[in-house]
């Protein structure tokens, strides 16, 4: 289900994070003051989409900004028995001394059992974060940053 789009309170959340966000990326120093806003204003729209299909992006209209919300990443995680599998193949197989790889990352895994290996065995789902980039709609009108 899309969330609505229409509403004003979220209008002025889209804004608020595209003005925040500018903010962050006109900041210099290293201590920023705007991460912590921009951080929070992250997590409301990222909860608008709990309920959203993942292989879907979305766009939400401020008044002075736009945002594009991502589908959400693509993602593979290697269990525990994966990892085991893998390592005993490779035991086996004499390839390379096992223990090398002995943390049996998805890079290893793919170089010595192959890209077939990892789709049978390590499922690709779209579990990822979505990310959002911020479009501006109009100039902003610059003010000084203290």
């Amino acid at each position: 289900m899309r969330p609505d789009p229409q509403s004003a309170a979220r209008q002025a959340i889209v804004d608020e994070f595209g003005e925040v966000d500018r903010k962050v990326k006109l900041w210099t120093p290293s201590v920023n003051p705007y991460l912590q806003r921009r951080a929070e204003l992250q997590a409301v729209i990222e909860s608008w989409y709990t309920d959203y299909a993942a292989g879907l992006g979305d766009v939400q209209q401020g008044k002075l900004y736009q945002l594009e919300v991502s589908p959400k990443q693509w993602q593979q995680t290697i269990t525990a028995a994966t990892q085991a599998k893998a390592f005993q193949l490779i035991k086996r197989a004499k390839l390379i001394d096992p223990f090398s790889i002995f943390t049996t990352t998805l890079a290893a895994i793919k170089t010595q059992l192959g890209q077939p290996f990892l789709d049978r065995n390590v499922p690709k789902d779209r579990t990822g974060r979505r990310t959002i980039t911020v479009v501006a709609k109009a100039e902003p009108v610059l003010t000084k940053v203290a």
